[in-house]
């Protein structure tokens, strides 16, 4: 039984339990338990990857798929000042992040 779903009366529900619909929360609850799942898992997929590809060009393609998965998101987004830029460097600093620790494995 999930949290929200253990009162049944008025006077024990949050804010949010009475203004939120119980399907909203519901698929809240999946998509963070499956963003925690596909994030654990990634850890197994890339030490079997490293094994047999180089560790550089393994990260080039797998930035370059997020990025496009990114751009299509992007185009479908109203634009905001600044959003390549910032976009960039938050994306070059998670890149090198992802170098360090894919080298030092």
């Amino acid at each position: 039984m999930l949290a929200y779903e253990r009162f049944s009366g008025q006077q024990h529900m949050s804010e949010v339990d009475r203004t939120e619909p119980l399907s909203i929360r519901v698929r809240a609850d999946t998509s963070l338990f499956l963003i925690t799942f596909v994030w654990g898992s990634s850890f197994v997929v890339v030490k079997n990857v490293l094994r047999d590809a180089p560790p550089l060009g393994f990260v080039f393609f797998r930035f370059l798929l997020a990025t496009l998965v990114c751009l299509l998101i992007a185009l479908r987004r109203p634009r905001t000042p600044g959003l390549l830029r910032d976009g960039a460097t938050i994306g070059a600093l998670l890149a090198a992040g992802m170098v360090l620790q894919v080298l030092g494995q």
